[in-house]
């Protein structure tokens, strides 16, 4: 018996599952050593334990349970337990659970064995997802997907398979895939290929692309894309064919070489050079055009090669700007100069624009290059032109200054020593109005010359409405008086700020109330209001006046237009005015226009401004900077080679208490200004051996012209002229003719100087 025993025990020791037997109330009395390992119990700790006392409840309920099941029935069952094993993961077991029968035939024990089959389990329930998978996969595939074994026969047809050739899956599996989609004219290729595959392993035609004529089942044959994958298994091979129907690609194709065609057609006849890049900014494409103007072959324009016909100094910069353009896909312009086929140098245009792809991908340029030499000429003709254009306003501007300078100084001379005569006062009057007027003019040309130069540049300080349209009424009330004209000015009665230039705005409510008091019959109206419309100064000047033509309204604004060109006209002027005035006032970010119900209905200009501005903080006044000995008793140096500019300068100086020299060359000023030491020197700027930049530099430098009050006072206005007068070193700057009342604030407050520069 004990032989027995043992043979039982290395039995089951060496069993690779678990086993156990139990009593009849469930108490156990044997289990092996994988068992033992399993319920993480030793012999001892089990043996004579029941499953309540061993596992969880749930656990314990239905290992009992299958044991009654096994009893009662006296025969052995199969089922399928679960048990957390000693790695912590739940395992599945398949169980063998039987009776054990005493020497009466009754069951008085119950066996078990288990085996652990839970990564069988899990491979088959793997392997069942990825036949769904592989089930899905074939069944919304786009592309028919067919499987043959090694005789040509069908085993799988997929869905896209039947729509695409028109058999049903039952009806086309086991058929000769040759019968079914292949033309006859390929079917003995097909098959010798196979044969072949099967007796030499050599196989063409696999695992790669490539194009056939595929047939449905009406007869009617299509472009196909095939790639072939062999299945070497167990046993013969089979083979998956993946075929794509290619009617529409081919089609596309075709379209797309018919409008390729179709381009080069068009592009090889247009009157311009085209070029076409791809993406990584390399050129593809140059019209005969381009080779023909060049003289090049396309292996040496193509690619980069196109910038070797570029002049050397502009071939840098003509490839950066295509480059930046390139990387920031974004249209792309240059001129540059092209090598001819002749070695000519020509300057071109060259434009491009970018082409992407549905998803936004770029793809390249499309451009055109075009001859514009001949324009660049013009155009450098016309640049010249307009660059001489603009140094005759200047110098003409200058020229009449002098003149003009001398009369108004002998005019104010006469004022203030002439008798009180009316006849002479008249006269007095007269031409000072008329030297205010020419003035004027010359301004005006001068400001339309910076504007066309895009130069004219704004002073902008936070100003008051009031002060501006103030200064504007006294600039015009003269005319406006001269033409027994009614004025009525009604402005905010709270003081409103503007970020503006005071002169420039003031320049432009002055020119349309002096346009009002021309084009109004004498004894006429006018009316100058201002208001606050939201955020924005609302400022309109009407007259009653002889009106405006509606056809002449869209016209007004422009530069030389203007409305009356009739010889009788009886108000002069250089049709500049508007146009300065909209300028100006755009420079401002403001608006102008014009309004009228037509002829002798008098006008309407409205002028909207939005820069409205806080109320300045009034800053205290410094004491420092230069100072003079006092408003009667300065020496000041008046130089100037035009004698009578020189000589009624000092004259009108001498009737203030100064003490006033002349000099008529920068080289005699020097002189004498190192014997006199003035106080303030007027030095004009256009001289005769040495000009007054210069002289002004000499005197700076001199240890007593440190504190000289040095005033520029010259027929030359323009922005630069004002910058080279200051770098000079020169205080103030006032162009001819002198303005009396502002040169006497200069010599009164050496501090103001500033403001006149």
């Amino acid at each position: 018996m004990s032989e027995s025993e043992e043979r039982f025990a290395r039995f089951m020791r060496h069993l690779p599952g678990l086993a156990w037997i139990k009593d009849l109330e469930g108490r156990y009395v044997f289990a092996n050593e994988t068992a033992q390992k399993v319920f993480r119990k030793s012999g001892d700790e089990l043996y004579g334990k029941s499953d309540e006392e061993i596992f969880p409840a749930s656990v314990a309920e239905q290992f009992k349970a299958n044991d009654r099941r096994a009893l009662a029935g006296d025969a052995r069952i199969e089922t399928v337990e679960t048990l957390m094993h000693e790695d912590g993961v739940v395992h599945e077991s398949l169980v063998r659970k039987f009776p054990i029968f005493g020497a009466d035939g009754r069951a008085v024990l119950v066996g078990g064995i288990a085996i652990d089959v839970t990564d069988r389990l899990r491979a088959e329930e793997e392997l069942k997802k990825s036949e769904a998978r592989k089930a899905a996969m074939l069944a919304t595939a786009l592309d028919c997907i067919v499987t043959i074994d090694h005789h040509g026969r069908i085993v799988d047809f997929n869905p896209a398979a039947e729509r695409t050739f028109g058999y049903r899956r039952e009806d086309a599996t086991g058929r000769e895939m040759c019968e079914l989609i292949i033309p006859a004219p390929l079917r003995d290729s097909h098959r010798r290929g196979m044969a072949r595959y099967l007796a030499t392993g050599e196989g063409r035609i696999l695992n790669r692309r490539l194009e056939l004529t595929a047939m449905r089942a009406d007869g009617s044959e299509f472009p196909a894309e095939l790639a072939i994958t062999p299945i070497t298994l167990d046993g013969p091979p089979m083979f998956t064919g993946y075929l794509r129907d290619i009617t529409e690609t081919k089609r596309a194709e075709q379209a797309l070489q018919d409008s390729e065609a179709h381009f080069r057609l068009m592009a090889d006849n247009a009157p311009a050079m085209l070029w076409v890049s791809d993406a990584d900014a390399r050129c593809t494409y140059l019209s005969t055009q381009w080779y023909e103007y060049t003289g090049s072959t396309p292996d040496e324009g193509l690619g980069f090669g196109w910038v070797e016909c570029v002049h050397d100094d502009d071939r840098q910069n003509a490839q950066d700007a295509f480059l930046q353009a390139n990387e920031r896909r974004v249209p792309f312009n240059a001129d540059y100069r092209m090598r001819t086929r002749n070695g000519e140098y020509r300057w071109i245009a060259d434009a491009g624009l970018p082409r992407f792809d549905a998803q936004g991908e770029l793809q390249g340029y499309v451009g055109c290059v075009v001859d514009v030499h001949d324009r660049k000429n013009y155009e450098q003709t016309l640049m010249e032109a307009d660059r001489r254009k603009d140094e005759f306003l200047a110098t003409l501007a200058h020229e009449l200054r002098n003149p003009l300078a001398p009369v108004r100084n002998a005019v104010q001379l006469f004022r203030l020593k002439g008798p009180p005569e009316p006849q002479l006062q008249w006269a007095r009057d007269v031409l000072d109005r008329q030297v205010d007027h020419l003035t004027r003019l010359i301004d005006d040309l001068l400001d339309v010359s910076r504007i066309t130069r895009n130069n004219l540049e704004l002073r902008k300080q936070s100003v008051a409405l009031a002060e501006v349209i103030q200064g504007a009424v006294e600039t015009s009330r003269p005319l406006i008086e001269q033409c027994g004209h009614e004025l009525t000015v009604i402005v905010p009665p709270e003081p409103v700020y503007l970020q503006a230039d005071p002169m420039r705005l003031a320049q432009v409510f002055s020119n349309l109330l002096s346009n009002a008091a021309k084009y109004t019959e004498r004894d006429g109206h006018i009316w100058l209001t201002a208001a606050l419309e939201g955020r924005e100064i609302v400022v309109r000047v009407r007259d009653s006046g002889v009106g405006i033509p509606p056809e002449t309204l869209p016209r007004l604004f422009e530069l030389f237009f203007q409305a009356d060109s009739s010889l009788e006209r009886s108000h002069s002027g250089l049709g500049i005015g508007l146009s300065l005035a909209r300028r100006l006032i755009e420079l401002h970010g403001g608006s102008i226009e014009a309004r009228s119900e037509g002829f002798g209905r008098g006008s309407e200009f409205i002028v909207r401004l939005a820069n409205l501005a806080e109320t300045p903080v009034p800053l205290p006044r410094e004491s420092g900077g230069k100072t003079v000995r006092g408003a009667t008793a300065l020496c000041i140096l008046v130089v100037d080679d035009n004698h009578d500019s020189a000589d009624s300068m000092a004259a009108l100086l001498r009737l203030t208490g100064n003490e006033v020299h002349t000099a008529y060359d920068s080289l005699e000023a020097l002189q004498r200004a190192e014997k006199l030491r003035p106080d303030v020197a007027l030095l004009d700027i256009g001289m005769p051996k040495m000009n007054g930049c210069e002289a002004a530099r000499h005197l700076r430098r001199l240890p007593w012209g440190k504190n000289l009050l040095l005033i520029a006072v010259t027929g030359w206005g323009q922005e630069e002229d004002r910058r080279r007068t200051r770098e000079a070193g020169f205080d103030a700057h006032l162009v001819k003719p002198v303005d009396h009342a502002a040169l006497m604030r200069l010599l009164e407050d050496p501090r103001s100087a500033a403001i006149s520069h």
